[in-house]
């Protein structure tokens, strides 16, 4: 593949990523799909403008930069998609919580703070439960089964906030051993 020489900057292709995610906007199903995909294949410089995009005021918008960021399983964008769970319209937050399943294990902590601080939405909430859904694995099941019994809660801001705060606080300190593992 050559290099235009638009490229060699990045300003060519800063351009070409803000006409593809204007393009997520349009009324026709495979323009989006097809600016949906070149974002992906853009990779890497695709995230922020993707990321922001999540804010953008109309939903298809943000539910295409959101299956985007899926398809990308970036990590950097893991912190805006958990504040993303509490989007007005269901599928938007629908498309997230698979997005942040995508990501896997880096979702899980940001997932974890916001909602020992914002364990009152009832939408992060239902978020974090279809994400935990996801993220359930043989390998991690006793941490995710403590969450997801504690969304199932009668009082389940309380209990959640409390699941959440102790599971961080485990993840804490396993990455504290490794590091010291690894330093040994």
């Amino acid at each position: 593949m050559s290099i235009r020489p638009e490229n060699i900057d990045g300003t060519g292709e800063a351009e070409e990523i803000a006409g593809l995610v204007r393009q997520l906007s349009s009324r026709d199903g495979l323009k989006r799909m097809r600016a949906r995909a070149r974002l992906v294949e853009l990779d890497g410089p695709a995230v922020e403008p993707l990321v922001q995009a999540l804010r953008d005021r109309h939903e298809q918008v943000r539910w295409e930069a959101a299956k985007a960021l899926g398809a990308l399983a970036d990590p950097r964008a893991a912190r805006r998609l958990v504040v993303a769970l509490e989007d007005e319209d269901f599928d938007v937050r629908w498309v997230v919580a698979e997005a942040l399943v995508a990501i896997r294990k880096p979702a899980l902590q940001p997932l974890l703070e916001a909602l020992i601080k914002r364990s009152h939405s009832a939408l992060l909430r239902e978020g974090a439960h279809h994400t935990l859904k996801g993220l359930h694995t043989q390998k991690n099941a006793p941490v995710i089964d403590r969450l997801l019994h504690a969304l199932a809660e009668p009082d389940a801001e309380i209990a959640m906030r409390i699941a959440a705060r102790d599971t961080l606080e485990e993840m804490r300190h396993a990455a504290a051993r490794r590091e010291r593992n690894l330093k040994h």
